[in-house]
């Protein structure tokens, strides 16, 4: 699994000087429906089996499914995988 994180990093950090994202947006990385990798985050919110909420300072993210986990945390990031059914992303404050 840390392999897989690695060489994902090392694609983003590739791309992100054509794709970059706006300070403070959370960043989703979709792989199939069953793992999730969500980076640029300051904090869980809200976490069981069936939802994962994360909040930075700008937006807040809420992952809907079944039998979620968090598989790898870090500081900015972190892995979610299960059967992912609904990703939701909002604007802080609205």
């Amino acid at each position: 699994m840390k392999e897989f994180l690695e060489q994902r990093r090392w694609r983003w950090r590739e791309e992100e000087s054509a794709d970059a994202f706006l300070p403070g947006e959370i960043r989703l990385t979709l792989a199939g429906s069953r793992r999730l990798l969500v980076e640029n985050f300051k904090g869980i919110v809200y976490f069981d089996e069936s939802v994962v909420i994360v909040q930075s300072k700008k937006q807040t993210a809420a992952i809907g499914g079944r039998k979620l986990q968090i598989e790898y945390y870090a500081k900015d990031e972190m892995l979610v995988v299960g059967s992912i059914e609904k990703i939701e992303v909002k604007e802080s404050g609205a």
